[in-house]
């Protein structure tokens, strides 16, 4: 790129001394062709790398989320498992197509406007091309939005519900079961308590791993 600027520069001057400057635009558009053939296929290489890095969070998540399930309802949370599970499922799913159908597409279009623009001055297409790219932000954005917004619902009831849950366990445990029935709901909660802990530490490695999966291709 440095080397085209530079030759573009040259010939710039030369234009200027020759006293032709319609040259301008001839040597503007070769140097914005050139600079695009040098670009363009790295550009093309990060969409797809970025695509294939969605796809492999996809398929993480699909086998993550059964064993995260399992480990929420041992750990007495039936009511946010079930939750967790559909919202998460159905947000995997979601990104991912809407990455294969909609981002993935207007990123390409994006890029070729933006090398029409450059090429040929004289064609206005910035309006067009900001609004492709203001499409793309906002659909992502709105998406993340949802997407937090849910899970934060999802975990406000269900932590409700599962906490009432236990408790009306534990109750029962200690009024039914003559003698040690206090004693039945005290493990039960160490028991849950312990679990939950796996839980936290097993969520720990999906932020993780998710993380690990898209810091490579964001850097």
């Amino acid at each position: 790129i440095a080397g085209i600027i530079i030759i573009y520069a040259i010939f710039d001057g030369l234009k200027l001394s020759i006293g032709e400057r319609p040259l301008s635009t001839t040597f503007g558009a070769a140097s914005a062709i050139c600079a695009g053939m040098v670009i363009m296929i790295p550009v093309l290489q990060c969409f797809t790398q970025g695509l294939k890095t969605i796809e492999s969070c996809h398929i993480f998540m699909t086998a993550y989320i059964p064993a995260f399930v399992a480990i929420m309802i041992a750990a007495g949370q039936p009511i946010s498992s079930s939750i967790y599970s559909v919202l998460l499922f159905a947000a995997s799913q979601g990104v991912s197509t809407i990455a294969h159908s909609l981002i993935m597409p207007l990123t390409t279009i994006f890029f070729a406007i933006s090398m029409i623009c450059a090429i040929v001055p004289s064609i206005d297409l910035t309006g067009i091309s900001s609004s492709i790219s203001k499409i793309a932000t906002w659909t992502l954005s709105l998406s993340m939005t949802l997407y937090v917004g849910l899970l934060t619902i999802q975990g406000a009831v269900g932590s409700s519900a599962d906490s009432l849950s236990l408790k009306t366990a534990r109750y029962f445990a200690g009024s039914l079961v003559p003698v040690v029935g206090s004693a039945v709901g005290d493990a039960m909660a160490s028991i849950f308590s312990s679990i939950s802990m796996v839980k936290t530490s097993v969520g720990a490695i999906g932020i993780i791993s998710c993380c690990a999966i898209f810091i490579p291709i964001l850097l």
